[in-house]
């Protein structure tokens, strides 16, 4: 399978559950390159556009609810971000569910906003939990629970 995205070192924030979650939404946007490039018909694309959309809302609801427990002070900017991405997901599944397949422009949008956010706000809220003494594995447990998966 070829990838838009390449999981990196880059993108670890070093918060285990966040970084796996962080996996599964470049996985997702892979799996919507494949799709996209091998001209996937509008159903089978929504359906990985509803799949990244879920797991969008699940994440940032998860690091949404950590950062406001840890009082992160840029929570509102990073909140209206996630914002911003939502939307752009559902605007592209109403396209493709009306026959308006997404393009190679959605894919650039994703991957540079994804990669963007996670070394730029997801890093900082990391670091800001490290620096109040939090450790990132106390804050992974957190997340675990909240998500209830394991880290």
């Amino acid at each position: 399978m070829s990838k838009v995205i390449q999981w990196s070192d880059s993108l670890d924030i070093g918060i285990p559950e966040i970084d796996s979650q962080h996996q599964g939404l470049v996985d997702t946007i892979n799996t919507l390159w494949e799709a996209i490039i091998h001209k996937a018909d509008a159903g089978r694309v929504t359906q990985i556009l509803d799949e990244l959309q879920r797991y969008v809302v699940s994440h940032f609801t998860a690091e949404e609810a950590l950062m406001r427990v840890q009082g992160y002070p840029r929570f509102e900017e990073h909140r209206a971000e996630h914002q911003v991405f939502r939307q752009r997901i559902q605007a592209a599944r109403q396209c493709a569910e009306s026959g308006d397949l997404p393009q190679l422009e959605l894919l650039r949008y994703l991957t540079d906003w994804l990669v963007r956010h996670i070394q730029g706000g997801d890093r900082d809220y990391a670091d800001y939990f490290e620096s109040r003494r939090r450790p990132r594995s106390m804050v992974s447990r957190f997340v675990s629970a909240l998500t209830g998966s394991r880290a």
